[in-house]
């Protein structure tokens, strides 16, 4: 089925989750954090996407920006740090541009409670496929793109219990199982790492023996289409074709913004 193109009669949602867990403190060669790399990734492809909805004098609300956090010790915590219409961020986005600084804090504390940011993503994409379907109804939208999670991290699920792997994987799952007009959600999860092979959209699980982060995410992540694929070649990433999954292991750098900006711009295009 051809994915909607998000409009102001078709509206996307695009939710980032962000690991904020103690790990994610981690410098790198220049000093900077995970969290600090993850939020300016983050806040470049969400200004990307604000400007998609810009046209001359005119902005169309074509989409709808959630941003969770999960972390903190010693109870995980999970935090909704942005929720807005694309032109209800304007403001703050210009603000921002002249002023310096980001809307997303850039923190690491904490666990890494998965499967609880899983879990307020499906609650807060059930509260929208609904109010939505209302639209559709009273004639107000023409249809309901499926809803685009990216979920960033940098390890596994924990919270000091034994069952944080289990039920991440279980909410992750009840997550998927969501669906627009156009079919199933699709969850991107990146994980980050200053070590080890990159790898990309992998088709086969095998490749990520020996990566536990990667085995892991394989079976919570999405299946490319043929017009995803397509649109990653575009993109410069090699080796993808329908059926890869929506995910990475051990991305840095470049490869972070890349993949978070391919991920959130595949509401604004057709496929």
């Amino acid at each position: 089925m051809a994915r909607l193109q998000w409009g102001q009669k078709t509206p996307g949602h695009l939710v980032f989750l962000i690991d904020q867990s103690t790990s994610m403190n981690v410098k790198d060669a220049n000093g900077k954090t995970r969290a600090e790399k993850v939020v300016e990734a983050v806040q470049s492809a969400v200004i990307d996407c604000v400007n998609g909805c810009i046209s001359g004098t005119n902005v169309k609300n074509r989409f709808f920006l959630t941003i969770i956090g999960y972390g903190g010790e010693p109870t995980p915590t999970v935090t909704t740090i942005k929720e807005d219409w694309a032109k209800n961020l304007i403001p703050e986005l210009q603000a921002i541009k002249s002023n310096g600084g980001t809307f997303i804090p850039a923190e690491a504390c904490g666990w890494t409670p998965m499967a609880e940011a899983f879990d307020l993503a499906k609650e807060c994409l059930e509260g929208w496929l609904e109010a939505c379907q209302e639209k559709v109804d009273d004639g107000s939208y023409l249809g309901i793109p499926a809803p685009v999670i990216i979920n960033i991290t940098d390890g596994e699920p924990c919270d000091g219990s034994t069952t944080a792997k289990d039920r991440a994987a279980t909410s992750a799952k009840e997550l998927l199982s969501l669906c627009g007009s156009d079919g199933n959600v699709t969850l991107f999860n990146l994980h980050i790492s200053d070590e080890g092979v990159e790898i990309v959209f992998p088709g086969d699980k095998n490749v990520l023996s020996g990566c536990p982060e990667g085995e892991f995410l394989y079976d919570l992540s999405s299946d490319m289409s043929d017009e995803m694929a397509d649109a990653a070649k575009v993109r410069g990433i090699e080796g993808v074709c329908a059926g890869s999954k929506c995910m990475a292991v051990n991305a840095k750098g470049a490869t972070i913004t890349t993949l978070i900006s391919f991920g959130s711009g595949s509401g604004m295009t057709n496929h």
